[in-house]
Parts: structure tokens; sequence; C-alpha cells
């Protein structure tokens, strides 16, 4: 399994909103494990590449309140964002 490498989190409040935001950087990742720390199993999770193309995981499995699972059938380069 690839190394992790996650930035560091980017917390975000939109007005009239509580909602917040994670960010970590994929690197040629076929699975990854976040923790993304939001407190929340109800999220929503954006994946994109380098050249900023939207791209689903093939599954994702949320693990905890705090961590989420990725698999991709492809080896991906980006980040993913994670909402809370």
């Amino acid at each position: 399994m690839p190394l992790i490498r996650i930035t560091s989190p980017t917390y975000g409040q939109n007005p009239g909103s509580s909602s917040s935001k994670y960010t970590a950087l994929l690197s040629n990742s076929l699975t990854e494990i976040i923790y993304h720390n939001l407190g929340s199993s109800d999220i929503i999770v954006q994946c994109f590449t380098e050249e900023n193309r939207h791209v689903d995981p093939a599954r994702c499995f949320i693990l905890n309140d705090n961590e989420v699972k990725l698999e991709f059938s492809f080896p991906q380069n980006g980040r993913c964002v994670i909402m809370a």
C-alpha cells in the first residue's frame, strides 16, 4: 500500500452554515485511508486528478466519524476533499 501524504486540515465556514472540510493529497494511490477529524459520518467526498478532473472512487467506506477508506480502480494523483 502506498504511503499517504495528507495536507493540513482546511476548515471553512460558509455564511449561515456549520460545514467544515478537509483536503488530502493522493500520490499514485489505489487505496487511501484518510483521517479527516471532522467528527461526523455524514460526509461528502469529492476527488480530483492533478488536472482538476473529477474522479469517483470505485468504493468508499466510512470507517468511523473521523476516517474514510477510498479505493480507486486505477492509481490516482490529485486530491480528495471531504466535507461534513
